[in-house]
């Protein structure tokens, strides 16, 4: 009698053991589908929220960007207003269908701020990509780029202990002064 009691035992314990692993197998299938299904639900969330930007401009029919006052980009010339970034922004919005609204702010994190806070739809500055602006915003391509460059006086001009520099490398230990906020 306890020969056949622990056959039982054997025979329930295989049992509970298939089920156990079943079970288990089909909890990691559970949870592992449901991490595709959310992956999925944010990507449809993001490109819905992009698609939403997109579709508040054309239903609103204003694009709102912040460009920067300089005598290029965007400038006031007898009345008119003009500049490269003044153009491209016309053009664009001329494309869209929809009416232009310009914010001037000569201030960049402003600009950033004012742009994460859907105040303005786009900035239109050049701007460098840093990795940090790269995380927070989309850019474009680049539709212009710069070199660094050292504006200082002629070689024969002397004033002070100040001399003429042939690489930005003899800058080290000097103070240099710098824009508030600019990126360097």
């Amino acid at each position: 009698m306890v020969v056949l009691r622990l056959m039982k035992f054997n025979l329930t314990y295989k049992k509970g053991a298939a089920i156990f692993i079943f079970l288990f197998f089909a909890f990691v299938v559970i949870f592992l589908w449901n991490e595709i299904q959310d992956s999925a639900e944010k990507e449809r969330i993001e490109t819905a929220e992009k698609q939403n930007d997109f579709a508040r401009i054309k239903k609103t029919g204003v694009l709102k960007a912040a460009v920067d006052y300089n005598s290029t980009n965007y400038f006031v010339y007898r009345g008119k207003p003009m500049g490269f970034q003044y153009e491209l922004l016309q053009a664009l919005s001329k494309d869209l269908g929809v009416n232009l609204e310009i914010v001037v702010n000569n201030n960049i994190s402003e600009s950033f701020i004012g742009l994460l806070d859907s105040r303005y739809d786009l900035i239109a500055q050049n701007l460098t990509i840093t990795g940090r602006r790269n995380k927070q915003i989309d850019f474009t391509e680049p539709l212009q780029q710069t070199q660094q460059v050292l504006v200082q006086r002629g070689k024969s001009s002397k004033i002070g202990k100040a001399s003429y520099i042939k690489s930005v490398l003899e800058l080290e230990n000097k103070r240099i002064y710098f824009q508030d906020k600019l990126q360097h």
